[in-house]
């Protein structure tokens, strides 16, 4: 019995991993989409050509969405912290991805201006650097807002799974119990008490 229960048990943790890894990567797709398409919009104003631009946008974006992927995988090993834990969690790894982000920025420019040669800007370097930091922090907490959603709901499942389980039980002792009793017989007191407690555990 203990053995068909952890093997429940895993095959219910391996189903809402892959619900939680799907659910992921259709947020990752939305949420990059749409960054890539409001910066587009926000450089149209500055004077950026959103279509020349396109190309370093898709290359710096699409780094963003494997870097955020990556970060998923630490909160959902961790699925057992608090809410304010994984929240530090996820600031703690905006800060340390957003150095990569803005790198990979500048190597993406540096590449497509070559052979020109491009300086150092230690102004749009920070800029970038905010810029990153803000978009795998506000990616993070969306993960762990829709990660939180999902545990509540697997609680749920697995707490009703239980009451099932305890009625099923309680309506078979009501039943064998029932059916054992002989109805030209006095019923003891004691017996009588278990049978009554039975059948109001089905109500």
């Amino acid at each position: 019995m203990n053995k068909v229960d952890d093997t429940a048990a895993m095959s219910g943790m391996k189903d809402f991993g892959a619900i939680v890894r799907r659910a992921t990567l259709h947020l990752s797709l939305i949420y990059w989409g749409c960054m890539f398409v409001a910066d587009s919009i926000l450089g149209y104003f500055i004077n950026i050509d959103p279509i020349e631009s396109a190309p370093l946008k898709f290359v710096l974006i699409g780094s963003g969405a494997l870097m955020t992927y990556a970060m998923c995988l630490l909160p959902f090993r961790m699925w057992e912290l608090s809410f304010i834990q994984k929240a530090l969690l996820c600031f703690l790894m905006a800060a340390v991805t957003a150095p990569f982000y803005a790198a990979i920025d500048f190597l993406n420019y540096t590449i497509c201006q070559y052979p020109k040669p491009v300086a150092f800007d230690p102004v749009y370097s920070g800029y970038m650097l905010i810029k990153g930091a803000s978009m795998m922090f506000g990616w993070s907490c969306l993960f762990v807002a829709v990660l939180d959603n999902f545990e509540v709901l697997e609680r749920e499942r697995l707490l009703a799974a239980a009451r099932a389980e305890r009625m099923v039980l309680s309506l078979s002792t009501f039943m064998r119990t029932t059916l054992s009793l002989d109805s030209t017989h006095d019923v003891p007191l004691a017996r009588e008490g278990v049978v009554a407690s039975n059948r109001s555990s089905l109500i």
